[in-house]
């Protein structure tokens, strides 16, 4: 791995133009080539170097301080740790060859040849041609799910309730999700019992394939009106087959134990996108009551720019790492954008997509980010601070737009805190189906981006193609501190 050179437009500088080496471009944090980066066709791969403005930090010994000197270069210290920031080809090739290690970590068979083939397989388009970034932005994520072993994790962990005699039906939604991007063909096996049907598939058995980002589901209906007290328990049994023919194999525990409870108690579902970063964690739910609040008109695909009571520090555990904002963007289609440049506005706002975003909105926080229209029915967009350190954004039952095959309506609430927690509280949303084994609804994204996609923290993502954790549920709140999106 060797850094393509800091050429300014010129050719791709020796030894990365060599056969066999990974040569590596540099990109901006917006993603765009840097003045100083070389342009050819021996251009393999491109990783993040930054430029003036924003150069990447790097520790740096104290006793060695005088020498982060020179065109460029930028000396910052917080206490006894120092930092010299740099931008280039350099400060871009670490990236690739820290990702090329992390796959030999894990596959150490690995040739030379195969680790670039992942490498430059898995990287992200940003748009620019193969002479200026070669495969694109590098993806380390991507490329070691390539690599890892496939297996079968089932969240929430088990689907059922406890209820009380005579309880209505209901349902319950669980995903099989890969950690790997290696197809495994799974099997599902289920015993009929009168109690209980997986709705979602025709007959007792099922076969699909398996891989990260592409779950199955199982939508369970649970009919416990006619049970008799007891618990009533079954297993949809699963074996999965990985490309290199070995098997595991696991179940999903479904249950309903009915007994004389004053009122119904259904077990949330805590689950993880299935990234490598977490998600949020559940808290306990709270709903903000209105003070005079400000309502706004909006239709379908409409925003509104509102000034904020307090400057909201976005990403970042201190001062040094956030940035401020005084302005908001209200989107009707249930998000809220901090544009870098006043009035910037996001294409399509309707069709979700799942984090990280290399186009506006590029720092925002996803309520409920789906195909939504205000103007539908009852549906209300309003702004109001209940306390100094909180200002809220609601969105009360605003209906999915005209588009949406299943129609629904959600009532929510984006909550700033002026020390930069987000919380999102969830008073009525729709229910998780599984319309098939590969597709659920609704389709949603929830979560937080900053600083461009380097920071974000996704919940949950549902789109027809894509599909990571499951969207939250009535009566549910989410809160991300500040540390938690950085």
């Amino acid at each position: 791995v060797a850094a393509g050179g800091n050429s300014s437009g010129q050719q791709v500088l020796l030894p990365a133009r060599l056969n066999n080496v990974i040569a590596v471009a540099a990109l901006t944090v917006d993603n765009t080539r840097p003045s100083y980066g070389p342009i050819g066709t021996q251009l393999d791969i491109a990783a993040g170097g930054g430029d003036t403005i924003n150069p990447v930090i790097s520790t740096w010994p104290s006793i060695a301080s005088s020498k982060c000197a020179g065109t460029g270069r930028q000396l910052y210290f917080d206490g006894s740790a120092y930092y010299c920031a740099e931008a280039g080809t350099s400060m871009a090739a670490p990236h690739v060859a820290a990702a090329a290690a992390l796959l030999l970590s894990v596959q150490p068979d690995l040739s030379n040849s195969m680790v670039e083939s992942i490498l430059e397989e898995t990287a992200r388009d940003v748009g620019l041609p193969a002479t200026q970034a070669g495969a694109g932005l590098l993806d380390a994520e991507a490329a070691l799910r390539r690599v890892m072993r496939s297996s079968m994790d089932v969240r929430p962990a088990l689907a059922g309730a406890l209820v009380a005699p005579g309880a209505a039906p209901f349902t319950t939604t669980v995903a099989i999700n890969s950690p790997s991007l290696d197809p495994m063909s799974v099997v599902g096996m289920m015993a009929p019992a009168d109690w209980f049907e997986v709705v979602n598939v025709a007959g007792t058995a099922f076969t699909s394939t398996l891989t990260n980002g592409a779950p199955l589901y199982l939508t369970v209906a649970i009919s416990p009106t006619n049970l008799v007290t007891g618990t009533y328990t079954s297993t949809v049994a699963l074996t999965g087959t990985r490309s290199d023919l070995s098997k595991v194999e696991m179940g999903v525990p479904l249950f309903v134990t009915v007994a004389d409870f004053n009122q119904a108690l259904y077990l949330p579902a805590i689950v993880n996108d299935g990234s490598t970063q977490p998600s949020a964690p559940l808290v306990p739910y709270e709903w903000e009551t209105p003070v005079d609040p400000v309502t706004y008109t909006l239709g379908s695909a409409d925003w509104v720019t509102v000034t904020l009571p307090f400057v909201f520090p976005l990403t970042g555990q201190d001062s040094s790492a956030a940035s401020y904002y005084s302005d908001a963007v209200l989107y009707a289609d249930g998000f809220v954008a901090f544009p870098r440049a006043a009035g910037g506005t996001v294409a399509d706002p309707s069709t979700n997509q799942c984090l990280p975003l290399f186009e506006a909105p590029t720092q925002a926080i996803f309520g409920w980010w789906a195909d939504l229209d205000p103007s539908l029915g009852d549906g209300e967009v309003s702004t109001f601070q209940p306390t100094t350190d909180k200002f809220v954004i609601q969105y009360k039952d605003v209906s999915s737009g005209a588009g949406v095959s299943e129609p629904y309506s959600v009532t929510f609430q984006i909550v700033l805190y002026a020390n930069g927690n987000i919380r999102l509280n969830y008073q009525d949303v729709p229910p998780r189906v599984a319309q098939s084994l590969w597709e659920l609804t609704p389709e949603v994204t929830v979560g937080v981006q900053a600083n461009n996609g380097l920071f974000h923290n996704q919940v949950s993502c549902v789109t027809l193609t894509d599909g990571f954790g499951l969207p939250p549920e009535s009566h549910q709140s989410i809160l991300f501190e500040r540390g938690d999106i950085y």
